[in-house]
């Protein structure tokens, strides 16, 4: 029975592993090059450096992007958690500094929270010099906390859930609904019963986002032996802002959200009960004492809160 070849240990980096990992779980080239801020070209060198290093192919190709060996699945939880152990002893004991620093930080969030955080934030850290990389992605709700707790984002904007197990959190701001229509939207003028209108025109609503704001409201509304119009599901508030300024078409939004489209759209009550939410920052517990999360963590939670209270602030006349 033939041995596997001996390793050198000497030809590998952490640069290589980091390839290894991101092909691991992005199972794409082009992908696996975003997530490293990387050219596909460098990482097509750095996957040939690995399969002459470990005499196996690791990733082969398919229609669909690559697909691990025997081999590399069996690698996979060994490279993660080597690089999480890499990480944690270059920081041990250490402060953590920004400046130095070309960290990739992973965030996943709704486009609201985009809108709120993500423009203030790059804009904070441009003036303090911070050379680190954020890649901000879609939340995928529902499997949101189990991406957080396997690694695959440092961190999730999300609104608050029931349950939460494993995971820690901060709130960075409390939230209510109103209803959005287009300026001059005939029924909407202030004569016609709120209800009435509310449940005649068609709605826009949102089937992706978490806890399901639809199936509450349409709960409440049948308390009332009515139901709502819905004609349209979208999963960007930036398109449905869109949509509904040129249309008879409303909506529900969250308030500050609301209050950005406020050149397009006009803000009014809802004529039924909607609770509002805490909209959170979600970590895994095992990354609390992560210097640079710990870092990032502090700097999101002041952009938001400034965010917060400035959207809160009375609009000039």
């Amino acid at each position: 029975m033939s041995k596997s070849p001996r390793i050198d240990l000497r030809a590998l980096d952490i640069g290589m592993l980091r390839t290894f990992d991101a092909l691991m779980r992005e199972r794409s080239v082009s992908r696996a090059a975003a997530r490293l801020f990387l050219s596909q070209p460098a990482v097509s060198g750095s996957l040939a450096k690995l399969r002459r290093t470990f005499g196996d192919p690791l990733f082969k190709r398919t229609p669909h992007g690559v697909s691990p060996t025997p081999l590399a699945l069996s690698m996979a939880d060994a490279v993660a958690d080597l690089l999480l152990r890499m990480g944690r002893l270059l920081e041990n004991g250490h402060s953590f500094d920004p400046t130095g620093s070309d960290r990739i930080f992973r965030i996943a969030g709704s486009d609201y929270s985009s809108r709120l955080i993500l423009a203030p934030l790059m804009a904070r850290l441009h003036a303090t010099n911070a050379s680190v990389r954020i890649a901000w992605e879609p939340p995928q709700f529902h499997t949101l906390f189990e991406r957080i707790r396997r690694g695959d984002v440092d961190l999730g904007c999300a609104p608050e859930p029931s349950m939460r197990s494993g995971l820690n959190s901060a709130v960075l701001f409390e939230e209510h609904f109103v209803l959005v229509t287009r300026k001059g939207h005939p029924g909407f003028t202030g004569s016609e019963d709120p209800l009435e209108a509310f449940c005649q025109w068609p709605h826009v609503f949102f089937g992706f986002r978490y806890p399901n704001i639809e199936s509450v409201l349409e709960d409440s509304v049948a308390r009332h032996g009515r139901h709502c119009l819905v004609r349209l599901s979208m999963p960007s508030f930036d398109q449905a802002a869109d949509v509904i300024s040129r249309s008879d078409m409303i909506s529900v939004f969250p308030a500050r959200l609301a209050r950005l489209f406020g050149d397009r759209l006009q803000t009014l009550p809802l004529p039924v009960h909607l609770e509002g939410y805490r909209s959170c920052l979600y970590w895994d517990r095992g990354t609390e004492e992560d210097p640079g999360l710990r870092w990032l963590r502090e700097e999101i939670r002041q952009v938001a809160h400034a965010a917060a209270a400035e959207s809160a602030a009375p609009m000039a006349a």
